[in-house]
């Protein structure tokens, strides 16, 4: 018997206690993960899991700690700043969301973003974002996002 998980398997348990639902349990094993591995290259992902898990129990404070953490790590990295996109609207907090993408897409490409983009320009077109008409649409541009219907 192995004294001891790699991070890999810790993980992959985490992701199968929250795919089965049970939120906490993969949270205190990825809270582990943290504290066993603290230098491992690839933490940032394990934050990003972290900040979505606390997302869904609404513990929204933590996880927006958890993504900018992941962001810290990785930069680039576009699955956590969208969760930080993601929980500022679900919060209501349009001009940060706005804001967070905008910083975002300005230093790095769209992959995720692309349908996140889509979406805003259709919510322009229906007359909503109307505050934020001109980021969408600069990063719309620049991330080859069609503005024409």
């Amino acid at each position: 018997m192995k004294a001891h998980n790699t991070i890999d398997e810790l993980f992959s348990e985490a992701i199968k206690l929250r795919n089965c639902g049970k939120l906490d349990l993969a949270k205190d094993k990825l809270f582990n993960i943290t504290l066993i591995y603290p230098q491992d290259d690839l933490l940032f992902g394990v934050y990003v899991i972290l900040g979505g898990i606390l997302s869904d129990q609404g513990l929204f404070g933590q996880a927006l700690k958890r993504f900018k953490k992941s962001l810290e790590l990785k930069p680039d990295y576009e699955l956590a700043s969208l969760g930080i996109y993601l929980l500022y609207i679900e919060l209501e907090e349009y001009d940060r969301a706005i804001r967070a993408l905008d910083e975002f897409l300005s230093e790095y490409p769209a992959d995720l973003y692309k349908t996140t983009l889509e979406e805003l320009i259709t919510d322009l077109r229906n007359g909503y974002a109307r505050d934020h008409e001109s980021v969408i649409i600069r990063q719309a541009r620049n991330h080859g996002v069609s503005i024409i219907d």
